[in-house]
């Protein structure tokens, strides 16, 4: 599909059945770069995501009072709260805002609360489009302890401006996210949103992002900047989709994991299931979050 220059879009594919799976690789091997300046990351971790497939209880256990919440900034279409009680009980809170019609944070952006709308430059990031609702209710069900923060960067035809993302990446670092997933792709890169990514990998976020689903040899923008997690797409057997971008040059930066017919909300109500590079870096990053949680409450 052609793309232009100031725009990327999600990379979902069609709906089907389906289940889901784990990656199975160490924390070491998938320990981000970074200089991890940040209040906790990425000390190393015995832990595996194989471990967390086979017990996933475990995580229901380790639970550590008052302790911060892994926190998964979702740059999408919005989320439907609306139809999806757990999808809201989920939702990031931003400590520094009120409900009161104020800019308490002072930071342009009057009771943003849970996130931000950067299309319609509002608090009320509803989707519109349907997609955001799938990527975030892929990283609920890996994670059910993250808090998202609801960034809508697409509008409903599921486009989104190169403006948007790089101002959702400032924020999503400015307030402290873990991750951040970005379940878009575009063919030509963006100077502002590289420099947006290059401050949050400095600040030790995790960055991951859809390969892209046109079969190519390499992975597409932001997917193919140095330090993001390419997330490429298998199916429930570990076999790799031939529309699934190869991220050749990423090296251990490019993981393969399921994104096929994977279990997901749909805007509106409803169960559905979705296939993608974006479903599987939505699976990444729900990966990534047990990892993190995982490793704070092992100390």
């Amino acid at each position: 599909m052609g793309l232009a220059e100031s725009t990327a879009r999600s990379q979902a594919g069609g709906l089907a059945d389906g289940t889901t799976q784990w990656l199975s690789n160490s924390w070491s091997e998938l320990q981000p770069s970074g200089k991890a300046k940040r209040r906790r990351r990425h000390q190393g971790s015995s832990a595996s995501l194989a471990e967390l497939a086979q017990q996933p209880a475990r995580l229901k256990n380790l639970v550590a009072p008052g302790g911060p919440p892994i926190v998964v900034a979702l740059l999408d279409s919005g989320i439907d709260t609306d139809h999806h009680q757990s999808l809201s009980n989920s939702l990031w809170n931003n400590s520094k805002e009120s409900a009161d019609g104020i800019d308490n944070s002072k930071n342009g952006m009057i009771d943003d609360i849970t996130g931000w709308n950067f299309v319609g430059n509002n608090p009320w990031a509803n989707d519109d489009e349907g997609h955001g609702t799938m990527m975030a209710s892929i990283i609920t069900r890996q994670a059910p302890m993250v808090r998202l923060m609801n960034l809508k960067v697409m509008d409903a035809n599921g486009t989104a401006n190169m403006r948007y993302i790089s101002a959702a990446i400032d924020y999503a670092v400015e307030n402290d996210a873990d991750v951040i997933n970005l379940s878009l792709g575009a063919r030509s890169s963006d100077a502002s949103v590289t420099r947006a990514i290059e401050k949050a990998l400095e600040a030790g976020v995790i960055v991951v992002a859809a390969s892209g689903n046109n079969g190519g040899k390499k992975s597409l923008f932001p997917a193919n900047v140095p330090g993001v997690w390419s997330a490429g797409a298998t199916d429930r057997k570990g076999n790799i989709k031939e529309w699934s971008n190869g991220g050749q040059g990423k090296g251990p930066q490019h993981v393969l994991i399921h994104g096929t017919k994977l279990k997901a909300l749909k805007m509106g109500g409803g169960n559905g299931h979705t296939t993608g590079t974006s479903a599987a870096a939505a699976h990444l990053s729900g990966l990534f979050a047990n990892l993190l949680y995982l490793q704070q409450n092992q100390r």
